[in-house]
């Protein structure tokens, strides 16, 4: 005889799988200690930007610009500059969102850049009128980085101003 699960039994399975699929998954940032442990344990710049385009993927962008800003400032590719931008924009820290935006779209024959050209203006756009050389001057002191994190993060806080995608 085959086993049968009624109707509501059935319903009531249906339902609880669908609110499992439905409850983020997403790991919490690193600890600082595990942070320095999966920095040194990367090898060159590409592995770093990697990680902290993971990071940036897990919205942990304080701890993102740990791996990114630790690449050598000779090897860091105009993605890597994007990103630790798009970090700092984030984070809210304008000035140095800035610096690093304007560094990566500097290179604009550089096949990421092009692809990432037009996002990449946006959020230029939003970091200069954060500093007060596209309209009004609405600069904010930098975050710390338990503040900075998302509700993916445990920080439990509204996300920042600005478009928190990674890039």
């Amino acid at each position: 005889m085959k086993p049968t699960l009624s109707l509501g039994a059935l319903s009531a399975a249906l339902l609880a799988a669908r609110i499992a699929r439905a409850q983020p998954t997403t790991p919490a940032c690193p600890s600082p200690d595990a942070l320095e442990r999966e920095v040194a344990a990367r090898e060159g710049p590409d592995a770093l930007l990697r990680y902290g385009r993971d990071l940036r993927v897990l919205r942990c962008e304080a701890e993102s610009l740990r791996p990114l800003e630790a690449i050598p400032d000779a090897a860091r590719s105009p993605e890597a500059h994007a990103q630790i931008g798009s970090a700092h924009q984030a984070l809210g820290n304008w000035v140095q969102a800035e610096a690093s935006m304007r560094r990566a779209m500097a290179a604009s024959a550089d096949p990421w850049v092009a692809q990432h050209l037009a996002r990449m203006e946006r959020a230029y756009g939003e970091i200069q009128r954060r500093v007060g050389r596209g309209g009004a001057h609405q600069r904010r002191a930098p975050r710390s980085p338990a503040a900075a994190r998302t509700p993916h993060c445990g920080g439990g806080h509204p996300h920042p101003p600005g478009d928190r995608s990674a890039l």
